[in-house]
């Protein structure tokens, strides 16, 4: 039986300091390289990793996760990012998000794809640092940077911002309005902030689960998670995994719950399974 294993980044892969050890990192590697179909499941980007993690590990990540046997990107910003056509939030509602961010200053980013194929380049417009983005404007607004990134003809896959409940809670408002987008919303425990990511309704993580798991010729697919921001995670799973530090409704709705990340216990869970199924990645 061949199993796609689906792994939240943070609270899963990652332990409450934003750490992995050099222990886990190099068993992740080998289950990898020996037939394991693991996917990163994120609502970050890229831009974010190398901003949250140490470079040797986004450069770990990027070798153990990315095209190491199955050429399938990680599912990032809930899905918005992936090799086949983009899923592009519509011009009106851009504008209409984009108004909220520089209506109540709130500060973020937008990101968007240049061109769409097997190269393709991601961008990241902000409108409050340029530390890892490609900026607009400098101290621009988000519109200014949206007008720089239209006029490139740039496709535009998500909107994200952190911030306290109340800073964020109009970008929220705005979202619930809009009929084509979709979005995520809640506590971020790496900084005690609270998080936004708003895209299209055609994305999420568990229409990227199902996509792959439907390429790769997979027979189930197991999810790994310590929270339920995004409920298509779980929906896409046979299945559902708990971190022993999950909220209480991830637990609620898991068929299995497992050490916690500061005790290795994603690593533990997926020794498990490779040595329960000798013959993973096989038909």
């Amino acid at each position: 039986m061949k199993t796609l294993y689906v792994v939240e980044l943070c609270g899963a892969f990652l332990d409450s300091k934003g750490m992995v050890s050099n222990y886990d990192l190099d068993i992740l590697e080998r289950l990898s390289k020996n037939g394991m179909d693991i996917v990163i499941a994120t609502d970050r980007s890229w831009f974010e990793f190398g901003d949250m993690l140490k470079p040797e590990f986004v450069r770990i990540i990027k070798r153990i996760l990315i095209g190491t046997h199955s050429g399938f990107d990680n599912i990032l910003l809930n899905g918005a990012w992936t090799r086949k056509s983009p899923k592009c939030i519509s011009l009106t509602s851009q504008y209409a998000i984009a108004e909220i961010y520089d209506t109540y200053d709130i500060k973020g980013e937008i990101h968007g794809i240049k061109s769409w194929c097997a190269s393709y380049s991601p961008l990241c417009f902000s409108n409050h640092h340029n530390d890892f983005v490609t900026w607009g404007e400098e101290g621009g607004t988000i519109n200014q940077c949206l007008n720089q990134m239209n006029q490139e003809h740039l496709h535009i896959i998500a909107f994200t911002a952190k911030g306290t409940y109340e800073e964020l809670l109009p970008l929220k408002k705005k979202a619930i309005q809009l009929k084509d987008v979709r979005f995520t919303f809640y506590e971020d425990k790496s900084n005690n902030n609270y998080r936004i990511c708003i895209s299209s309704k055609k994305t999420s993580q568990g229409i990227a689960i199902s996509k792959i798991k439907d390429e790769l010729s997979c027979d189930r697919v197991v999810c790994i998670s310590d929270k339920m921001y995004d409920l298509s995670m779980f929906e896409a799973a046979d299945v559902r995994v708990a971190m022993g530090n999950a909220d209480e409704e991830t637990k609620a709705a898991a068929d299995i719950i497992i050490d916690s990340n500061d005790k290795s216990g994603l690593v533990k869970f997926l020794l498990e399974e490779y040595i329960k199924n000798k013959c993973i990645g096989k038909e």
